[in-house]
């Protein structure tokens, strides 16, 4: 084993070991080859079985980044442009003292808007730590959910950075309204399968089929893993 992947595989053992990770796969790619890869830990954690280089994983809001991406080729393909109004494609007037809220400024979290904790509420809901919590699945439940959001404006438009969950969902819906099809059909046929990504999945069907995916846990104050589920619902925010 070169002596590099030794020291890499030492490193990421302690940190698991320190943060109670339960597994973790990564893949080192230079000049177009993967050069390493290997899968460390328990994807299921009580029946022994270890991770793979090839495991999946819930990404959470780094499907953002694949929100953004696909608004780029939008804006490419002429469908849309980051300064339009978001109210170009969404039904009612979203402005703050005059200034319309631009693409742009949810894809930066610059809207003025702060945090409405939708995601937060929803989460803690899924998997158990809260018992009363809002039943959110789908852009029209988001905007029911985002009513009165005026009275929580911080700022305006592209002053101050406020992370909004919420933000992603709206853009989740310019996606679906420029291109004509679903968020996820678009993202799969204009992205993912042209990059070849086969088993980035957005169903819990289709994650489970593969079978190759990490079990999601949380772990309590004694540091005991608690199987969990992953928070499955509206798409382009996480």
């Amino acid at each position: 084993m070169n002596r590099t992947w030794r020291k890499l595989d030492s490193f990421i053992m302690d940190r698991m070991k320190d943060t109670k990770l339960p597994s973790v796969s990564i893949a080192l790619v230079k000049d177009g080859e993967v050069v390493y890869s290997r899968g460390y830990g328990f994807k299921d954690v009580y029946n022994g079985i270890a991770a793979s280089p090839h495991t999946l994983y819930g990404i959470g809001s780094i499907t953002k980044s694949f929100t953004c991406l696909a608004l780029m080729k939008l804006w490419i393909e002429d469908k849309i442009s980051p300064e339009d109004p978001i109210s170009k494609y969404l039904d009612g007037e979203y402005n703050v003292d005059g200034e319309p809220i631009r693409i742009w400024h949810l894809m930066t979290h610059s809207s003025g808007i702060p945090a409405l904790a939708y995601a937060e509420n929803f989460i803690r809901g899924i998997v158990g730590e809260v018992s009363n919590y809002y039943q959110i699945s789908s852009f029209e439940d988001i905007v029911s959910f985002m009513d009165g959001w005026r009275d929580w404006v911080e700022a305006k438009p592209g002053e101050r950075f406020f992370y909004l969950n919420e933000g992603y969902v709206l853009l989740g819906r310019i996606i679906e309204i420029s291109s004509g099809v679903e968020y996820e059909e678009y993202l799969r046929d204009e992205i993912l399968n042209p990059l070849k990504m086969y088993r980035t999945f957005f169903s819990k069907n289709d994650v489970e089929r593969d079978g190759d995916y990490a079990m999601p846990y949380v772990i309590d104050r004694t540091g005991k893993y608690i199987e969990s589920v992953f928070p499955y619902g509206i798409k382009a925010d996480g």
